[in-house]
């Protein structure tokens, strides 16, 4: 999710796109799970912000009104602003609540979600010498990772990970990212191995692991990608 999507978003939800425009963001809406999360929370963000905001006018009309009244109304005016605080407090106390839940990191749907998958093929090459090595020198011993990631004995994923020694592109790119990945998950963002590692990642579109180290730094980094996962 880009800042684009999520104003094309917000202008689709203010109803200021033209025909062509509604038609393709609501095919995207359709088929885009994550696209309508995030559109669904910006439509309660827009909806609490519009409440509070029909609310001070009301507030306004109010008090104007009370202002042509006769002075013995001043006692009911001083008992609405009291209901008038508490329920900007309420919906203040809301806010955060969303907020918290919004930006709260789940460890565990990074270790279901964003680990390397790999799965298991009975022809690699024409070479069965090759094919076996591969499967059992390296696709087997990286599916025991995963179990003892999702099992959160992350040291032992370091050390058995370690012991792999596929020396082909994809697999080293591949035991680099879950390495950074077990270092998160273990020692939390600010372990510099890890940032050290995503860095690297991030600074090369053609890394095997590219896409799920963004989807990883967009978790972890940032307020906003937080929010729109």
């Amino acid at each position: 999710m880009n800042d684009i999507d999520l104003q094309l978003l917000e202008d689709y939800f203010d109803g200021i796109l033209g025909p062509t425009q509604n038609i393709e963001v609501e095919s995207r809406l359709q088929n885009d799970s994550e696209l309508r999360k995030v559109f669904n929370q910006i439509k309660l963000a827009k909806s609490i912000v519009q409440a509070d905001e029909e609310l001070e006018i009301r507030n306004m009309m109010d008090e104007v009104e009370e202002n042509n009244l006769p002075p013995k109304r001043q006692t009911s005016t001083f008992n609405k602003k009291w209901i008038i605080a508490a329920i900007i407090g309420g919906l203040l106390v809301i806010l955060a609540s969303i907020f918290i839940r919004l930006t709260k990191i789940d460890k565990e749907m990074i270790a279901q979600d964003l680990i390397v998958k790999e799965k298991s093929q009975v022809v690699r090459s024409n070479d069965v010498e090759i094919d076996t090595l591969i499967e059992f020198g390296y696709i087997q011993p990286m599916k025991q990772i995963n179990i003892l990631i999702a099992e959160k004995k992350f040291d032992q994923a370091l050390k058995n990970l370690e012991e792999i020694k596929a020396d082909f592109p994809i697999a080293k790119e591949n035991m680099q990212y879950t390495k950074g990945l077990i270092l998160y998950l273990k020692n939390g963002r600010n372990d510099p191995e890890f940032h050290k590692i995503l860095n690297e990642i991030l600074d090369n579109p053609l890394h095997n692991c590219y896409n799920l180290a963004v989807r990883l730094d967009n978790k972890v980094n940032s307020i906003w990608g937080r929010i729109k996962n």
